[in-house]
This record gives structure tokens, C-alpha cells and sequence, in this order.
């Protein structure tokens, strides 16, 4: 993979198999196509100059270990089509520091997000927290996020499921959890007054207009669908 560092996959692709870029350690970017409804396990295991990867509203399911060993990983779009996050999907994504799960992921993996030290944001906006598989093989460690993560980050969630969030299985143990708006606003909004809201991404660049996932609005935090 030295030779395509950047890669954006053909729209006749339909799944991206098990193993298909794993240890590809010259590909720092990639797009995955609307075309794609899948990207199974191992998928892009161990890409470590992978550095964002941009998923496509039509893929339903993030395999196990999809990303796993992705250290240089900083940002990754989860889109509203994806449902399941498998075990160890973003596990050892030590760069990653935030984190957007879409109202539509319903369950998510064993240890999906273990070791990504660096994350200080969770935004989970499904209201309904999502669920966690169970095993009599699990052991009573196997959380979707790090122990540290529980500690540092804070997890945003909608504001009217914040007190579901804080007596669910796994999620609950997060030591800071807040209510975020959610807005379906498009274009540029207006308040009462006339004045042109102002608008930046999460990184503090400015923005003439909303973008679709998070924005920092009037200085708080809004999700834009």
C-alpha cells in the first residue's frame, strides 16, 4: 500500500473483506464509497499511518478489529447507517480523541475503544444507550471503552437520556456525563435578533454554515444531524 497513501475505493465495491489493507502501513487516508454496506474484520487492522477515514452513509456494520492498531487514527465519520460496532473495532487507536456513535448503532463490541488513551470526548446519540453483547466467555473486563476512558472523557448523550445513560450497563461508568442538544437545522441560523449565529467545528476552525455531526455553536456543543 506505499504507492496509494490516500485511497479512495470504487463505487463498484460492495464489502471490504476480512484483511483486505491489514498492515497497510503507508495508507494515511481513505474514503469507503456509498456502495459499501460492510467492512469486515481486520479490514484495515494495523494501517498504523492511517491518520481519517471517512465512511459513507450506507455501511451497516463495523466489523470486529475493523481498526484495531490504527495509532495514527485521529478522526473517523461514523454515519447514521451503521447499526453494529464489533469487538476491538477501534481498539489501540491511540490518537483518536473524539468520538461520534450515531443515534442508529444499537450495540456496540467488547473492548471497541480500549486503549485509545487519548480520547476526551464520547458523543453517543442514540437515546436508548446502546446495549453491550453478552458471553459466559466475557470476562468482567471486557467494556466497550478503556477504564482510563471512563475516568477523563466526558460522554455527551442526548439531554433528555442522560439519566438513562447514567443506569446503563457500562455506559454509567463514565464519571462525567452530560446532556448535549440535538438539532436538525440546516443552512444558517438566525436568532431573534437578527445576528448571524457563529459556527466552528470541534478543532475551533471557523465555519460560514452548520456542518452535518458536531458543531461548537455560539460556543455549546451541538449535534447536527
Amino acid at each position: 500500500c506505499t504507492r496509494f497513501p490516500s485511497f479512495i475505493l470504487p463505487i463498484s465495491v460492495t464489502s471490504i473483506g476480512e484483511n483486505a489493507f491489514k498492515d497497510c502501513s503507508g495508507l494515511t487516508s481513505v474514503v469507503i464509497p456509498n456502495s459499501v454496506t460492510t467492512i469486515e474484520h481486520c479490514a484495515f487492522q494495523n494501517c498504523s499511518s492511517l491518520t481519517e477515514v471517512t465512511i459513507l452513509n450506507s455501511v451497516t456494520a463495523i466489523g470486529d478489529a475493523a481498526f484495531s492498531g490504527c495509532s495514527s487514527l485521529i478522526s473517523v465519520t461514523i454515519p447514521n447507517s451503521v447499526t453494529t460496532i464489533g469487538n476491538d473495532a477501534f481498539r489501540r487507536c491511540s490518537n483518536l480523541t473524539s468520538v461520534a456513535i450515531p443515534n442508529s448503532v444499537t450495540s456496540i463490541g467488547w473492548r471497541a475503544f480500549e486503549y485509545c488513551l487519548s480520547i476526551t470526548e464520547v458523543y453517543s446519540l442514540n437515546p436508548t444507550p446502546p446495549s453491550v453483547p453478552t458471553s459466559p466467555n466475557a470476562a468482567p473486563d471486557w467494556r466497550p471503552f478503556d477504564y482510563r476512558t471512563y475516568r477523563r472523557a466526558t460522554l455527551y448523550v442526548p439531554e433528555e437520556a442522560v439519566e438513562a445513560y447514567k443506569n446503563a450497563e457500562y455506559w454509567k461508568e463514565f464519571e462525567n456525563i452530560k446532556g448535549v442538544a440535538i438539532t436538525g437545522m440546516k443552512g444558517i441560523d438566525v436568532d431573534g435578533s437578527g445576528k448571524q449565529k457563529v459556527y466552528y467545528d470541534i478543532n475551533g476552525r471557523r465555519l460560514s454554515a452548520p456542518k452535518k455531526g458536531l458543531n461548537i455553536i455560539d460556543g455549546k456543543k451541538v449535534i447536527v444531524k
